[in-house]
């Protein structure tokens, strides 16, 4: 390896980990003696920590790209100032929340938060393009890149079981519960899901792969073959069971209202460890229609010589659009008319239209079953399940307190 990119990158992790100093000290800073003293502290340490993290990752990209054809100071100027103005967007955003600005300024700060979301995006994605030149196609699956030993899918996989969790504490901890109040909940629904996801994957793949394997080969999830679906509801049957076995003091309708949304979130950021392995993608396409998307996307979607529809994507931003429009569409636009479990069965009708429509759009490679109808029509399947529960639980259950 070259000696200037052993360079910037020990320049780039020392400057983060010097920032997240810099960050713990900011959090000490809550109810001091002198108030004003406090914030502009809490500033300096804040102010710190953003510019060295940004500077860090400056130099973890420029170490990326050194010795590559990539122009080395827009390496460094574009990540850093993408990051920087994301980490602002970030800044702004938890002082206002946590009033730990004086009130006059909160409203400064909520201004901030939201005039700084569209440059960042725009900054991260000039960002992307500066590095570009240094990455070569297919993408590795994993670290390390040559016999992956972590893959990038597995880690997608956990960053969105973890984000859905923490998602769903903090929703607990605006009701006034403890931090780590469902942590046995998760513990208990999340490898229930991964065996769900393969059990699904199993059930719908039978005849094609595993009638003439041995039985251990049902289990050798490394191998690959997992449902979002079969997750889903296995995460989600055992977390209900255990909550009403051992977890009474959780109202389960309020309990799945809370959780069960945030698996879209899971399912969207899990869908880039599809984009990783080159897998669920769509028909040929003409590349200069997408001429929007990064360089990295186009040149990964473009898998045997052809551009191919970048379904991943697609699919990831109908996940978080649902997960936003149950949770405060839903959740907190119709409080007049929803009712306890309305945002838990919406789940099903919006991932399983999702599906419904998403699925015919494959490559037939990647559909399940005999015929490749398997996940379309048990998408449809939940749709329907879906609204005659929400049906059901509007006209039905009001009737039956009475």
């Amino acid at each position: 390896m070259n000696p200037m990119t052993i360079l910037f990158l020990v320049a780039g992790f020392a400057c983060i980990y010097v920032a997240s100093q810099q960050w713990w000290q900011s959090l000490k800073v809550f109810k001091p003696i002198q108030p004003q003293k406090a914030w502009i502290q809490k500033g300096q340490f804040l102010f710190l920590w953003m510019v060295l993290t940004a500077t860090g990752f400056g130099f973890l990209a420029l170490g990326l790209v050194w010795g590559t054809e990539a122009n080395a100071f827009f390496s460094f100027f574009f990540p850093f100032l993408s990051l920087l103005a994301g980490l602002w967007v970030f800044t702004a955003r938890y002082l206002w929340k946590h009033h730990h600005v004086a009130s006059q300024f909160e409203p400064m700060m909520m201004t901030n938060f939201i005039l700084f979301l569209f440059p960042t995006v725009i900054l991260f994605w000039m960002g992307l393009e500066t590095i570009e030149p240094a990455l070569q196609y297919p993408l590795p699956k994993g670290i390390p890149f040559e016999n992956p030993i972590v893959t990038f899918y597995a880690a997608f996989i956990l960053s969105g079981a973890f984000l859905a969790y923490t998602l769903s504490e903090r929703s607990f901890i605006k009701l006034g519960k403890k931090k780590g109040y469902v942590e046995d909940v998760f513990v208990i629904a999340f490898p229930a899901g991964i065996l769900g996801a393969r059990l699904w994957y199993v059930w719908g793949q039978w005849e094609l792969e595993f009638a003439t394997q041995p039985l251990w080969k049902i289990f050798a999830i490394w191998e690959g073959g997992l449902a979002i679906m079969g997750g889903a509801l296995g995460g989600a049957l055992v977390g209900i069971v255990y909550v009403l076995t051992k977890r009474k003091d959780i109202d389960i309708l309020q309990g799945v209202d809370i959780g069960v949304p945030t698996i879209l979130v899971a399912q969207a950021i899990g869908r880039w460890g599809n984009f990783f392995n080159q897998e669920v993608y769509g028909a040929i396409a003409n590349v200069d229609q997408w001429m929007w998307l990064p360089t990295f996307i186009r040149e990964q979607m473009t898998i045997n010589g052809s551009f191919r529809v970048p379904l991943f994507l697609i699919e990831s931003l109908l996940n978080l659009s649902g997960y936003f429009v149950i949770r405060y569409g839903v959740g907190e636009g119709l409080k007049a008319w929803k009712r306890p479990g309305d945002q838990a069965l919406m789940y099903l009708v919006w991932y399983g239209l999702t599906r419904g429509i998403m699925e015919p759009l494959r490559n037939p490679l990647y559909n399940m079953g005999n015929t490749g109808n398997w996940s379309f029509i048990w998408g449809w399947v939940f749709f329907g399940v879906g609204l005659l529960a929400i049906f059901l639980n509007h006209l039905v259950m009001p009737r039956l307190k009475k």
